[in-house]
């Protein structure tokens, strides 16, 4: 059986970055809901508030990914974390524009809601897990 522990430092880490951006994430949404700001300065928003949110969720996994301490190595593929990192702020920032201009709407809720976590694939495990039959 694979033995897994956990940095406790990272975890806590992990949580911050979670309720730190999550927080400013939903203080910056507040500025998308002012419908007489021009089209110009709601995507800047978007943007800023894309990054945020999308960066601190990327971060959040990254980092609780990172405190969990496995008995064999783990290398993390460069550009699928690079291009992960990117995927979550578009998607975060698509999320919002689409949200912004029909906050009450069916389609801006429904992309709004959308999450993708794409992390996961750009990390290399270098284990050979047996299998066993139970019978």
């Amino acid at each position: 059986m694979l033995e897994i522990e956990y940095d406790p430092l990272l975890v806590g880490v992990s949580i911050a970055v979670a309720i730190w951006g999550s927080w400013t994430s939903l203080v910056l949404t507040f500025g998308l809901l002012d419908e007489r700001k021009p089209m110009s300065q709601i995507i800047a928003q978007c943007i800023n508030c894309a990054a945020v949110m999308g960066g601190s969720i990327w971060a959040m996994h990254f980092i609780a990914m990172l405190a969990v301490k496995f008995p064999t190595a783990i290398s993390y593929n460069m550009t699928e974390t690079v291009a992960s990192l990117l995927l979550a702020i578009t998607v975060c920032g698509l999320g919002l524009f689409v949200a912004s201009q029909n906050p009450k709407g069916l389609p801006g809720t429904l992309t709004g809601a959308h999450s993708l976590v794409s992390g996961s694939p750009a990390c290399t495990i270098s284990a050979y897990l047996p299998y066993a039959d139970a019978g």
